[in-house]
């Protein structure tokens, strides 16, 4: 039912998604972090997310014939535990308590595609920056930053000198702490004003 992998042993970066794991099931991240990434129509790849341990990938092609078009990538040395997808239906089959959290996870999953989808259909990289900052944020306004701010502009789609300029303006505006590893938010109502122009 279960199997365990060190995907990246070649190294990190290397895409960890086969053809082969596309029909396993579900992953688990036991250690380390891995970047997922869509494949858009010109084939960029383009980040969704990354994940870390206790997180997982792969639910939403549990039930579906054809696997949904991913990329991911071991953002440092990575450990996955696979469950195979057969084995996670007939336990869903048996189980109505299993079957349920599996849908409550599905609708996280789909609340948060639909804020990526409104963060990337954003024009300007201040729209970018004050949504990831809103939707990241933990109650106590922190973000914890996973990767470099090379990665976050990327996720974010804008440039790296235009995240830098935006974190610094936020900051200097008194909107924002800016540390090496984490952010954090010290006025959210004032963010959504800027953001929404509410």
């Amino acid at each position: 039912m279960c199997r365990r992998e060190r995907p990246n042993s070649a190294g990190h970066k290397a895409n960890i998604l086969k053809s082969s794991y596309t029909q396993i099931g579900v992953g688990v991240v036991e250690n380390g972090r891995v970047d997922i990434y869509a494949v858009a129509l010109d084939g960029r790849d383009v980040q969704l997310n990354s994940i870390g341990a206790g997180e997982c990938f792969g639910i939403c092609n549990l039930l579906v014939a054809e696997p949904l078009q991913t990329v991911l990538r071991c953002a440092e040395e990575t450990t996955v535990r696979f469950w195979e997808k057969e084995a996670l239906v007939a336990a869903m089959r048996g189980d109505a308590a299993l079957a349920m959290a599996y849908a409550a996870l599905c609708n996280a999953k789909i609340q948060f595609l639909l804020s990526r989808i409104e963060m990337l259909t954003m024009q300007s990289c201040r729209g970018k920056v004050l949504a990831f900052l809103l939707a990241e944020k933990r109650e106590d306004g922190v973000i914890l930053l996973r990767g470099t701010r090379d990665e976050l502009a990327s996720r974010l789609s804008v440039s790296r000198a235009a995240l830098y300029r935006e974190l610094s303006a936020l900051q200097s505006g008194g909107y924002l702490e800016v540390g090496e590893s984490r952010l954090r938010v010290l006025n959210s109502s004032a963010l959504e004003k800027l953001l929404y122009g509410v």
